[in-house]
């Protein structure tokens, strides 16, 4: 084989190389307009599931949201509930305060209407102070009328008064002590002159937290030649003075409005007057005190001596003894 024929092959060859090449962008281009791209199937498989996803997607919101609204609703139910509860619970202890004195003292006696300890109770002090504090406490005051009066039988319920103090005492010499006498000398106080004696008054100390009501007895004797015994004795006058104290307050019958021994027709104007004042206390119904419970009563008693004109006694005693 010459040169010229072997390269009129190669020549050939390379010929029927650019048709086949020809041939196959031709393939090529057709497959391509038959057949998208894989970019473009997978960008509408993702739009597709785009859509798909997002037609779904209002219901997972939905019940979010709906669960979310029913929690917060439960939640609100439960922050009221508890707020009632803690307002009821102060509104209680506001209307109803614990009372200090809520109990009843040891060895007390429990009458009908009041509990006492042994008639009155010294507060404490063993050098006969003024103030006598009789043992009380206020009840149930829904089971009481306003009128003061006691409710029908069958109440079980026991009613107690009361804690106040009581004191009188003389303008001058101040205080009387639990024997009568003037605190201060320890003597009996004597008067010349006028055939009474009205210069002294009368104190009650509220010692509750509640208002009351206290009206106020008296009982005179009189030992007109003060020998030791009573020649006029058991002089009554009930319900005399009729006050209402204030919480932690205290009311004074004023100096001369109260006199002794009174109007006694046998009394001559001179001797030894013994003379008994005894409060008797109430808790009242309402803040005017328009109603009390009598059904628990405390009581507290003071009594004084003084001698009227008995210089004129003892002149007469020495002149009929000489």
């Amino acid at each position: 084989m010459d040169i010229d024929e072997y390269l009129r092959q190669k020549k050939g060859l390379e010929d029927q190389k650019k048709i086949l090449e020809g041939q196959q962008k031709v393939s090529d281009e057709k497959q391509k307009i038959e057949k998208p791209p894989a970019s473009s199937i997978q960008h509408t498989s993702s739009s597709e599931s785009s859509n798909a996803t997002s037609a779904h997607q209002p219901q997972h919101m939905n019940t979010g949201a709906s669960s979310s609204s029913s929690g917060v609703k439960t939640l609100m139910i439960l922050n009221m509930v508890i707020l009632f509860g803690v307002l009821a619970v102060f509104a209680i202890f506001y209307l109803f305060p614990p009372s200090a004195d809520s109990t009843l003292p040891t060895g007390n006696t429990i009458t009908g209407q009041a509990v006492t300890q042994n008639g009155n109770t010294n507060n404490g002090n063993d050098d006969g102070d003024d103030d006598d504090t009789t043992t009380g406490q206020k009840k149930d005051p829904d089971s009481s009328n306003g009128t003061g009066n006691s409710a029908g039988d069958g109440d079980d319920t026991e009613y107690v008064g009361p804690i106040f103090t009581m004191s009188i005492q003389d303008s001058t010499e101040g205080l009387f002590s639990d024997d009568g006498k003037l605190k201060s000398s320890s003597k009996i106080l004597s008067v010349q002159g006028p055939t009474f004696y009205n210069d002294f008054s009368i104190a009650i100390e509220n010692k509750e937290r509640d208002k009351i009501l206290c009206s106020i007895d008296r009982k005179v004797d009189i030992d007109t030649d003060i020998d030791g015994s009573f020649d006029i004795e058991g002089i009554y006058s009930l319900d005399r003075h009729t006050v209402k104290i204030k919480p932690a307050e205290s009311e004074e019958i004023k100096s001369g409005i109260e006199s002794v021994p009174g109007s006694v027709p046998e009394y001559q104007g001179k001797g030894e007057v013994w003379a008994e004042y005894e409060a008797r206390c109430y808790f009242c119904l309402d803040d005017k005190c328009n109603g009390y419970e009598k059904r628990g009563e405390s009581k507290n008693k003071k009594y004084f001596r003084v001698r009227i004109n008995d210089n004129l006694i003892y002149a007469s005693s020495n002149s009929t003894g000489s």
